[in-house]
């Protein structure tokens, strides 16, 4: 999991010491307006599965990889009882400075050190999507041992199989369902999140010419593994672009304006398979 923990870290770490907009630790390299967007994406599917949990009072919650805080705020300012864990230090010591009331603890998160059956909510937002497989297995068993039966699981996390980043561990909308329903869960809930479709499409499309430029003018040969790897990897090669910062920011936010027009109708209209991320809902049923 060390290579998961060291993105976080290195993520969290290029934005320390920014106070406005720190919890928008979401692209480092994007300019605000970008984090905005997919920060107003996650509140409002967090906002949608609190009313399907249908929230109250004195319910004791743990915000799993809780970052900057910005969940954990919002589920302690509904009445709940609020712990939280991350492997970020620094976040952790900030988040503590924020927010005495909230119990923060600095945690991978592979063995939760909490009693059984403690809590009745589980928030999970873009968390286990960066957990290796065999460790996302056994956290979610930990899930499932520290939560109440009744108790409620909520989640955004990559349903896109297509990204290959090394940070990346995405599962099928499927495999996340098969993967609580192990664990003693019952899917309540699922709505994708982040369709930016045209800002995939215009990815995928640069993809394709670099894929065929790198066949005609610099390989004799490229494989097909090698053509699918310029393919998934063509959202991330424009940031790693320096030189192109600034075209790229300008592409960049252009993209995302047009993402603010069409991604409430991709929201109400589009099935959830073409999204980038799914949120889940998942309901404790019965033990292990």
């Amino acid at each position: 999991m060390s290579d998961a923990t060291d993105y976080w870290k290195n993520n969290y770490k290029r934005v320390t010491g920014s106070n406005e907009g720190y919890y928008l630790a979401i692209h480092p390299d994007g300019s605000p307006f970008i984090n905005e967007f997919f920060h107003a994406q996650k509140l409002k599917v967090f906002n949608k599965m609190l009313s399907v949990i249908q929230v109250a009072k004195n319910l004791k919650a743990l915000d799993f990889g809780c970052g900057t805080g910005v969940f954990s705020e919002s589920l302690h300012s509904r009445g709940m009882d609020v712990s939280a864990i991350d492997v970020s230090e620094d976040l952790i010591c900030r988040n503590k400075k924020s927010n005495s009331e909230i119990d923060y603890f600095l945690s991978s998160g592979q063995d939760l050190e909490f009693s059984d059956c403690e809590f009745d909510v589980i928030n999970s937002m873009m968390v286990l999507q960066h957990i290796p497989d065999d460790v996302k297995k056994n956290i979610v068993k930990e899930f499932s041992r520290v939560i109440k039966k009744g108790g409620h699981v909520m989640m955004v996390e990559s349903i896109y199989l297509g990204d290959r980043s090394s940070h990346m561990f995405s599962l099928s909308k499927e495999e996340w369902i098969e993967l609580f329903e192990l664990n003693g869960f019952k899917l309540e809930y699922f709505h994708g999140v982040e369709y930016v479709l045209i800002r995939r499409i215009f990815y995928y499309m640069l993809g394709l010419v670099v894929g065929v430029k790198n066949m005609v003018f610099k390989k004799e040969h490229v494989n097909e593994s090698e053509l699918d790897s310029n393919l998934s990897n063509s959202m991330q090669m424009h940031s790693q672009l320096s030189v192109k910062s600034k075209v790229k920011n300008i592409i960049e936010n252009g993209l995302i304006a047009v993402s603010y027009l069409f991604e409430t109708f991709f929201w109400y209209f589009l099935p959830g398979k073409y999204a980038v991320r799914g949120a889940f809902v998942f309901k404790k049923v019965a033990s292990e």
